[in-house]
């Protein structure tokens, strides 16, 4: 079986997502992070993961439509994505995040609930 180049597309979307935690649009996530529609990513981590995402509609700067930012609601979702990215991560060779690394994501969802 041919070895996985990192980072996939699954884990450039767990990243965005643990890196923006106030949240991020499907645009950001394709021209910050190099992905074709990075939004259908996102929206498979329920599915396919059980991976709950939080999504806003916001108006765009225009007011004649909308986009939809897309974030993890807790610690708890935060870990299940750690969990899932560890999992790409050991498909392409490479070791899971470190103890610093996990931290720090989770840290920044410390004390939000689910809605």
């Amino acid at each position: 079986m041919k070895q996985l180049i990192y980072p996939t597309r699954k884990a450039k979307s767990i990243t965005a997502l643990l890196e923006h935690p106030q949240g991020i649009s499907g645009r950001e996530i394709d021209f910050k992070y190099f992905i074709n529609s990075g939004r259908n990513e996102v929206t498979e981590l329920p599915r396919l993961h059980n991976i709950a995402i939080h999504k806003t509609e916001r108006p765009n700067q225009y007011g004649t439509g909308t986009y939809t930012i897309y974030r993890l609601p807790n610690t708890k979702e935060a870990l299940k994505a750690i969990t899932l990215l560890n999992g790409e991560r050991a498909k392409c060779g490479l070791p899971m995040l470190t103890e610093y690394e996990t931290q720090r994501y989770l840290s920044q969802f410390k004390g939000e609930e689910c809605e």
